[in-house]
């Protein structure tokens, strides 16, 4: 048994040890040695203990767990590995921050936060964990869901009930979220971004504003504290790998009946041209579903919504300090 089961990185934690006979009744008569195995590795190694005949053994400890997320305890009998038990505790970090003078604070894993002063109200006590069962992150081309869930939930910690609570503050703030190569295997660094979980709509949104990503950590700016995680996208840093499909593009049998153009800068915005050079639909990257991910959706219709004929169109794809790129799609209904 781990108690408390949920604690401030450092705090005291008890870790106790019962060994059992068949039926469950302690044993009394246990003189085989345990050996701990701690999944935080910032944390205390409880190392091996033997028992000389009583069953159960209590150890209380600071800095047993440093590492915020669910960390778990097991033991393992040296003489009889397939003896064993194991517990777990949730891990949270938080620190009170001075609404004057403002504060920063790191975890171990390096999840962070920077608030400036005056963007609390009163003196508050601010903290994170990492996200237990995360909503799902959609699975088409709209963004790329990392090999492992990079999640963490961001609040007012509240320690009698447990809880991060959201809250707003009076201007921007910094998180930082960290991940591994593993964790982001297949997608390219600079494309990550933090998104935030919209309970309303049921889906994940990004964060807006200027974003940084690379070196094992991604940092945006936020006005309030909520769950986030980081998210793949397909943004670029220009338009030279840009690609539009399916082509011809037929209505009736393409994914989500849209022509995607994907691996664009952010703010970018996309003309449709008839063949003419008559200007069909502009769409921008902003109004997107996903605003801003690096790709733009046309569904074949024009400016009033009605599907355009069957035919040759031209796009052109503009970036935000006035770079072009053109391309053609066939349009098949």
């Amino acid at each position: 048994e781990l108690t408390p089961d949920r604690i401030i990185s450092g705090d005291m934690v008890t870790v106790k040890v019962t060994a059992c006979l068949t039926g469950g009744s302690m044993s009394t008569n246990y003189f085989n040695s345990i050996v701990y195995n701690n999944s935080d590795l910032s944390g205390i190694n409880l190392g091996t203990y033997t028992f000389s005949g009583t069953g159960t053994r209590n150890v209380s400890n600071n800095n047993v767990f440093k590492t915020i997320g669910r960390q778990t305890i097991t033991v393992v009998d040296s003489a009889i590995p397939t003896i064993s038990g194991s517990a777990t505790v949730k891990v949270y970090d938080a620190k009170l921050i001075n609404a004057v003078s403002g504060g920063v604070f790191t975890s171990a894993d390096g999840t962070s936060m920077y608030i400036p002063g005056g963007a609390l109200t009163t003196d508050t006590y601010l903290g994170f964990s990492v996200t237990d069962n995360p909503a799902e992150v959609g699975g088409d081309f709209r963004l790329k869901k990392t090999v492992n869930p990079i999640c963490r939930d961001y609040g007012k910690l509240i320690i009698s009930p447990w809880e991060l609570n959201d809250i707003t503050f009076n201007k921007a703030v910094t998180v930082t979220i960290p991940y591994t190569s593993a964790d982001v295997a297949g997608i390219e660094e600079q494309n990550l971004r933090i998104f935030y979980y919209d309970s309303v709509k049921g889906k994940y949104e990004m964060v807006p504003g200027v974003q940084t990503a690379g070196g094992g950590k991604v940092t945006a700016s936020v006005t309030k504290f909520m769950t986030f995680r980081i998210v793949g996208t397909y943004l670029a840093a220009n338009l030279d790998n840009v690609i539009g499909y399916p082509s011809p593009f037929n209505l009736n049998t393409a994914f989500d009946k849209k022509f995607k153009v994907r691996n664009l800068p952010k703010d970018c915005t996309m003309t449709v041209y008839n063949i003419a050079g008559e200007k069909i639909r502009e769409l921008s990257e902003v109004n997107q579903t996903v605003s801003n991910a690096g790709w733009i959706e046309w569904d074949g219709k024009n400016e009033a919504g009605e599907i355009v004929g069957q035919g040759v169109y031209v796009y052109v794809i503009k970036t935000s300090d006035g770079m072009k790129k053109i391309g053609k799609v066939g349009l098949i209904k």
